[in-house]
């Protein structure tokens, strides 16, 4: 019986190799393979995949590496993304200082973590995700750590910043907004061309029950057209390997189709503009000039706001903004920490680490 498995799975791969039919084996095969090549990556610079259950109800898988008795980086990655997100800047950070530790998590309903359960209330609101990382880091004696936070995980850094600033040292923020309200990519692309089409595509199969009954699927069950056009418009980074993009991809289209619409409605409706002037921690600002997601005028919003904080409190922030390195390279995009790890890496520990970082604050 095993035998004859095996020769259909060769016959199968056969098939994709000489004639070009894709099967369901070969789909499992290139995953697989992106999956080995990634562990291996992992394991050789020594990022461990852990798992902790919290008193939030929520299993979190999490990456860790470095000194465990070291200074602790926490790393929250953005919106449908997985701490896989990190994993090259932790490497880079790795080779800056091994003395520090490394904590990525894969948040609520993000990877490997689990999704809250489905409840009439939304299960994906801001102080839910904060609640899981506090009590992570009470769980994992976590005191007071250096926070980084990329796209919508920025947007929990400021709430866990804003309203815990004795638990962390610093702030970074990459790709970052502030006020998601006037955020054009939620609400002239996410909401209206993606949200809205799946939420009418899931209505007409499923009817008045739509939300409970698709709560666990993910975008591989809305077809094809959904995870092709995903695949073309949302897992994209200029310069990024394509090996990369792809695993990203594969995780990507399996996440949770609560976690889409539960994460988008609450980033939709966040507007720090004003409580960012009770900042107090030293932050720094990310952003590259090719992000068409948090665009230049986001980056204005969040500077006027750290401003206010600067003024009235002496908060420290600084901006560094990320161009292309000549004429024919391109800018990098919203996730520029895959691109630019080596140089992100270094403005983080020059954030944690000197005395007058970047020689001046706000440094436009």
């Amino acid at each position: 019986m095993i035998q004859l498995k095996l020769v259909i799975y060769i016959v199968e791969i056969l098939l994709n190799l000489i004639l070009g039919i894709e099967t369901n084996t070969t789909r499992k095969f290139e995953q697989s393979k992106i999956h080995i090549s990634s562990q291996i990556e992992k394991d050789s610079f020594s990022i461990k995949s852990k798992n902790i259950h919290l008193n939030t109800g929520i299993q979190m898988k999490y990456l860790e590496a470095g000194n465990k008795n070291g200074r602790t980086i926490l790393f929250l990655h953005g919106y449908t993304d997985t701490s896989r997100s990190f994993e090259q800047l932790i490497t880079e950070l790795l080779k800056l200082n091994p003395e520090l530790r490394f904590i990525a998590p894969d948040l609520r309903g993000h990877g490997d973590s689990s999704i809250p359960t489905l409840s009439n209330s939304n299960g994906f609101g801001i102080k839910d995700f904060t609640n899981d990382i506090l009590d992570f880091m009470k769980l994992k004696n976590l005191t007071k750590v250096d926070l980084v936070g990329h796209s919508m995980g920025s947007v929990i850094a400021q709430e866990i910043a804003l309203e815990y600033p004795s638990r962390i040292s610093s702030l970074t923020m990459i790709g970052a907004l502030v006020n998601g309200k006037k955020n054009r990519a939620i609400q002239e692309f996410l909401i209206p061309e993606l949200i809205n089409n799946w939420k009418k595509q899931l209505i007409a199969q499923y009817g008045v029950d739509w939300k409970s009954k698709s709560y666990n699927l993910t975008p591989e069950d809305l077809g094809s057209s959904v995870t092709d056009f995903l695949k073309k418009n949302w897992v994209t980074e200029a310069d990024l390997k394509a090996s990369v993009l792809e695993a990203i991809y594969f995780e990507t289209i399996k996440i949770p189709l609560a976690t889409w619409f539960g994460a988008l409605e609450t980033l939709s409706e966040i507007d720090n503009s004003q409580r960012m002037k009770k900042l107090r921690t030293p932050t720094l600002i990310i952003w590259g000039e090719g992000d068409e997601l948090t665009l230049k005028e986001d980056q204005e919003r969040l500077i006027k706001a750290c401003e206010k904080a600067n003024d009235l409190n002496g908060t420290p922030v600084y901006y560094k903004k990320y161009g292309p390195k000549g004429e024919k390279s391109k800018a990098p995009g919203h996730n520029l920490h895959w691109v630019k790890a080596k140089t992100v890496a270094s403005d983080i520990i020059e954030l944690i680490s000197a005395e007058y970082p970047f020689n001046s604050t706000l440094n436009k």
